[in-house]
């Protein structure tokens, strides 16, 4: 999969432009935003901060595009072409996100409410308190990284699921969600998927200096990251696709004996149909030449009248 998915952005006639333009959105945002710093301190900073958003959200829609396009076994990368849909798919992948987190931002308020609690109830015995508060804040904090690090593996195939489903709804189905990432093939796809995540991030991050080279290294690494979610998610799901990227192996090879099966079965059919043929075409032949011509039989049927009246004219002579 690893050999496949890094040559996945490089594929088609059209990919260096794509990736041009990837990293494009990627600068562009990255400028809108430090612009927006820098102009704070007169407040059109707040003013030019959303624009930042825009170009991530197109972002986020190839990303979508991608996953689709492995789902539908396209083995070429997405353009930016459809940019409104790209824009939809985007906003839509962002609402997903947002509301895998809403549990995050209700644990912190709730953590916010019990420390404060705490800290009037214990008053009297401060480090009573501080001990008591700091063992609830390391649970917290780990409850909320264990969600995290939930959200981030369930996240991909959420995506995939709605992308294939095409209802967004289809992003919050349990039971898909739990078939699909309880399957170790799932689970090998998308730690495949974070370590290029990571080190693309890596990379790029490094090469940013280098008139902004680090922005398309980290498009290209969101790329292939998101071809292997693709990849894990089909796999787990046992998608059959049109390039047979994707195909259930747990049936041992079933799907390629019954592609045989079946073409043993047309090769059956066209030989009864050719026998059908030429017993049609024997029997065709039988009844032609069992049947007299017509002129010959127009002759006998001819024949005693004609007799008749050639012996009526004799007498007659």
């Amino acid at each position: 999969m690893l050999e496949d998915a890094l040559k996945y952005p490089l594929r088609g006639e059209e990919s260096t432009a794509t990736l041009l333009i990837g990293g494009g959105l990627a600068i562009a945002a990255l400028v809108a935003a430090v612009l927006g710093v820098l102009l704070s301190f007169v407040f059109v900073g707040l003013l030019v901060l959303p624009f930042a958003l825009v170009p991530g959200v197109f972002v986020q829609g190839y990303l979508v595009d991608v996953v689709r396009h492995r789902l539908d076994g396209d083995p070429d990368p997405p353009t930016f072409e459809d940019w409104s849909a790209l824009f939809v798919d985007g906003l839509k992948m962002v609402l997903v996100g947002v509301v895998y987190t809403i549990p995050v931002v209700i644990g912190g308020v709730f953590f916010a409410i019990i420390a404060v609690a705490l800290t009037y109830a214990m008053q009297g015995s401060p480090n009573t308190g501080s001990a008591l508060g700091f063992a609830l804040t390391a649970l917290v904090f780990l409850a909320l990284a264990v969600y995290g690090v939930l959200v981030g593996y369930v996240y991909p195939a959420a995506v995939a699921n709605w992308v294939r489903e095409d209802d967004v709804m289809a992003a919050f189905s349990i039971a898909t969600l739990k078939e699909a990432t309880l399957n170790t093939r799932y689970l090998v796809g998308w730690l495949l998927a974070l370590v290029v995540a990571v080190v693309g991030n890596a990379v790029g991050q490094a090469l940013l200096v280098l008139f902004f080279v680090g922005v398309f290294v980290i498009f290209y690494a969101q790329v292939v990251a998101w071809y292997c979610y693709a990849e894990a998610y089909a796999d787990a799901m046992g998608l059959d696709r049109e390039d047979g990227g994707a195909s259930d192996d747990a049936d041992g090879g079933a799907g390629d004996d019954g592609d045989g099966d079946r073409q043993q079965g047309y090769g059956a059919l066209s030989y009864e149909a050719k026998a059908q043929s030429v017993a049609d075409d024997s029997e065709s032949n039988d009844a032609e030449e069992s049947t007299p011509p017509t002129d010959a039989v127009e002759r006998v049927e001819d024949g005693p009248d004609a007799s008749d009246d050639d012996d009526g004219e004799e007498r007659r002579e």
